[in-house]
């Protein structure tokens, strides 16, 4: 089966628990199960219509269907299940003909006459059935002859299956024995026949499956429908098709479709809810669909649509479909095995162990509570029932308790404050520093040492050596293909900036983000030592992995475009909110650049998630002070403008102000007392490493900026190098593989809210400031453009090429499928490494849409 190379070994069972009769034979019909073990957990889709297209050509008539389990290699229980429906084709047929299907007709009528090498042509027209008989192949006068000399054998060929199917809403058949079968040709039939069919004489057969379905008939809408979802009849008989199955519920008709392959919501769910819409059926008020994989027992999407208005006084529940309604007991069972009375009677002795720890907890608390002296007993002695009752006490003891406490309180804190600060600052190292000896003003100072110097300009590894091994954290770093790092282009590599010590010179207050921090001290460094950067390319982790600043500023320079300076302000997690917060809030106009790159993807604009990083950064005294500086700068500005004729100024900010002084006064006596309010940064980093190092790892795509070192690998530039390489065949051993539908940052998905609003705003200011815009859709892997992120990444496309033609000064370049499958250019699923960033940079600078600026005068790049 193609895509199936990581597959190890199967196992085959045989379920014939509930044997049934096949036909007029004794072959019992059983479900197959087949048990895979792989290296990895493939996408199903990959492998479900190959794998159900092999199964069906064996034609295994003995089998009712087949169940593929899939399990990871050293995992217990499988990932996933695909049921796939081995229906012999000629029953397949026989069911769609019975309903009067007249593809369906000719296909079982032709096979009828195959030993006369004729074939049969249908067509419906007023409840009459036209059949033609005409040769098919070889030798046009031996194949009349034989079928007029054989005219009663082909008719009673014919027949018989005509009245054995009975099909529905056909009165009548006329069959045509055709000489010849020539295209374009119309030739006068040898023979003409005419044949009443069962419909004729029994009214239940006479109706069309159209007008069963008006009336309601779920089995001949069920008909309709799935034949509405297979056109085409070669693939349905080739892989089973997509299948659908009926529940009426309180007016609504629910519709469960499903196949090999999850159908997709938009591709389904319309053309059902017109179809119902236009067939009316009696006393269905509205339609709800859903759609899901064979085999799974949960639908993965779901659709809804009221035909006419109706009252709920409840929330409507969803219906439960089997697996298939073709056979009782056709429920999957749990792949730990069916439920026995051995387990129920596990299951509850377990609760009744949970049920008694509680109640020991519970009386421990209790007493905890009378110890502490809080509380007391309603009398000396137990209550009534033999429980520790509790009751408040008097006012006047309760006011000395309550000293004590406030006391034991204060001391706790002060302790707690002490231990924080040897935390933060050893003794140890006060010890170091108190034994050096002191260097008074002029005098050298003292020697280095030798082993400390040699180590620092040691020349550790590169990209060429596999350097990254001590850092990718269980990545590895070969690529798909087998190629080393030297086998792939990238920059040479940077100087690492001394981020931290920058950090703490800086004069501005934290922005609870690490990442914003770093970038906010290393682009002010710039502006002190080069002014604003030409390009600035911002975004959230895939910019900051993404655009290779020396690649770019290399490739431009091959073009004529010298001593361009650029600068990767990327920040882990940054939305459009971020984004905007940046340029129109954090930095001055004076300190923008003349170019904005805007690397990102849709999940940046998704206002329909909570912006946790828009949310810290919004509630950091760095942005407090960036918000009174912008308070004071309209304040300023309020004053200096002539007020308006007839309006009032009002002194706006002066209370808040009141309140921000008040609070630095209190903050400056706190830090008098406190070991570690002057740390307090230091200290909250080491809790977070703390609790980084505590937490197992998630499956998260942003999994790899979590275990980085913090500041150690930013160049001068603002750019992230990484050397991983994503391997699907290694990585999902270490990191589990979330689908779209569970992705945190496309929860809810849309476009419209804070984020759009951010967005329109930024550019309002941006071309107010004659600074042009570029958006780059950055590349992701087939491996994470599954159909739920597939529909959002189309739909932001839709929307970012509108607003392109709409606003000015703003351009969208789509680069997110042009590398798939070159794992070896990305460090995970939706992130570039720097052989990506390598290429992807070349790809920007050779964009002939985008209007590069040029320096004012040639300079060299800086360094650190």
């Amino acid at each position: 089966i193609p895509g199936t190379a990581h597959l190890h070994r199967m196992a085959i069972a045989i379920d014939d628990s509930d044997p049934a009769a096949a036909g007029d034979g004794d072959t019992t019909i059983s479900r197959l199960w087949l048990l895979c073990e792989a290296t990895y957990s493939p996408d199903p889709s990959l492998i479900a219509r190959p794998t159900a297209e092999r199964l069906r050509q064996l034609q295994l008539t003995q089998f009712k269907d087949a169940v593929l389990l899939l399990q990871v290699r050293g995992e217990s229980k499988p990932d996933w299940s695909l049921r796939i429906d081995l229906t012999p084709p000629e029953e397949m047929l026989r069911e769609w003909g019975r309903w009067g299907e007249t593809d369906a007709i000719a296909r079982l009528l032709s096979a009828a006459v195959a030993s006369w090498h004729l074939g049969v042509t249908a067509e419906l027209t007023n409840g009459t059935l036209h059949l033609i008989c005409s040769p098919q192949s070889g030798d046009h006068d031996t194949q009349q002859a034989e079928g007029l000399e054989a005219k009663d054998a082909v008719l009673e060929a014919l027949t018989t299956p005509l009245n054995d199917l009975a099909p529905q809403g056909i009165l009548r058949a006329v069959i045509y024995g055709q000489a010849q079968n020539l295209p374009g040709v119309t030739a006068t039939p040898a023979w003409v026949h005419y044949l009443d069919l069962p419909a004729a004489e029994h009214s239940a057969l006479a109706d069309t499956p159209e007008y069963l379905g008006q009336t309601g008939d779920l089995p001949a809408i069920a008909f309709l429908l799935t034949r509405l979802l297979n056109p085409s009849l070669d693939d349905r008989l080739a892989t089973g098709g997509q299948r659908v199955q009926l529940l009426q519920r309180d007016g609504l008709l629910h519709v469960m479709v499903d196949g090999p392959v999850a159908p997709r919501r938009r591709l389904v769910a319309p053309p059902i809810n017109e179809y119902l819409l236009s067939l009316s059926p009696v006393g269905v008020q509205g339609a709800r669909i859903y759609g899901r994989r064979s085999g799974q027992s949960q639908p993965a999407w779901t659709y809804g649509q009221d035909f006419l208005a109706r009252r709920r006084l409840v929330p409507e529940a969803t219906p439960e479909f089997t697996a298939s309604d073709a056979y009782v007991n056709e429920l999957l069972v749990r792949p730990d095995g069916p439920v026995t009375a051995a387990n129920l009677e596990a299951d509850f002795e377990a609760e009744l162990a949970l049920g008694q720890w509680v109640e020991d907890r519970l009386t421990q608390g209790r007493q905890l509570l009378l110890r502490s002296q809080l509380l007391t007993n309603i009398s000396p002695d137990h209550s009534s029932d033999g429980t520790d009752s509790l009751a408040p006490i008097g006012r006047s003891d309760g006011l000395k308790i309550a000293v004590v406490w406030a006391a034991v309180g204060v001391l706790v804190a002060l302790q707690v404050d002490w231990l924080l600060g040897q935390v933060v600052t050893p003794p140890s190292q006060q010890a170091r520093a108190d034994n050096g000896v002191p260097t008074a003003p002029g005098e050298a100072e003292p020697p280095a040492d030798p082993f400390a110097d040699d180590l620092a300009n040691l020349d550790w590894p590169t990209a060429q050596g596999g350097d990254d091994d001590w850092f990718s954290g269980g990545f590895t770093s070969d690529s798909n293909d087998g190629a080393t790092g030297a086998d792939l282009d990238t920059s040479p590599s940077q100087p690492i900036v001394a981020i931290d010590a920058l950090v703490d010179r800086a004069s501005f207050p934290t922005f609870n983000s690490q990442q914003m921090n770093e970038k906010l001290a290393l682009y002010y460094q710039r502006l002190e030592q080069s002014g604003p950067p030409d390009v600035m390319i911002v975004g959230s982790s895939r910019a900051l992995r993404g655009v290779d600043p020396v690649a770019l500023r290399q490739e431009l320079a091959s073009i004529g475009y010298e001593n361009i300076s650029i600068f990767n302000f990327g920040i882990n997690g940054a939305t459009a909110q971020v984004v905007d917060l940046v340029i129109r809030q954090v930095l001055e106009p004076h300190q923008l650049p003349k170019l904005i790159i805007w690397a990102d993807g849709a999940r940046a604009f998704n206002s329909g998630r909570a912006d946790a990083t828009y949310n810290a950064i919004a509630a950091s005294p760095g942005y407090r002070e960036v918000a009174n500086r912008r308070s004071d700068e309209f304040e300023a500005a309020a004053t200096a403008a002539p007020p308006a004729l007839g309006g009032i100024v009002t002194p706006t900010g002066t209370l808040p102000n009141s309140y921000a002084a008040m609070d630095d006064w209190m903050s400056g006596q706190l830090a008098e007392l406190s070991a570690v309010y002057g740390d307090r940064d230091r200290l909250k980093s080491w809790f977070q490493q703390q609790l980084v190092a505590a937490t197992p790892v998630t499956s998260s795509e942003e999994t790899l900026d979590a275990v980085m070192p913090e500041g150690s690998t930013i160049d001068f530039d603002g750019f992230l190098a990484l050397s991983v390489r994503f391997n699907p065949a290694t990585y999902y051993q270490n990191y589990a593989r979330v689908l779209g539908r569970y992705d945190g940052d496309y929860d809810s998905f849309r476009l419209d809210g804070q984020q759009s609003e951010a967005f329109e705003t930024l550019l309002s200011f941006t071309q107010s400031q004659s600074i042009p815009v570029v958006f780059v859709n950055t590349p992701l892997t087939d491996e994470y453009l599954d159909d739920d992120r597939q529909a959002a990444e189309a739909e932001f496309l839709q929307h970012m090429l509108t607003v392109s033609t709409t606003e000015a000064g703003f351009l969208f370049r789509d680069f997110a499928q042009i590398w798939p499958d070159r794992y070896d250019y990305f460090s995970d699923p939706s992130h570039l490494n720097r052989y990506g960033a390598y290429q992807m940079s070349n790809q920007l600078g050779q964009d002939p849409l985008i209007s590069w600026p040029r320096p004012a005068a040639p300079a060299a790049p800086p360094t650190p």
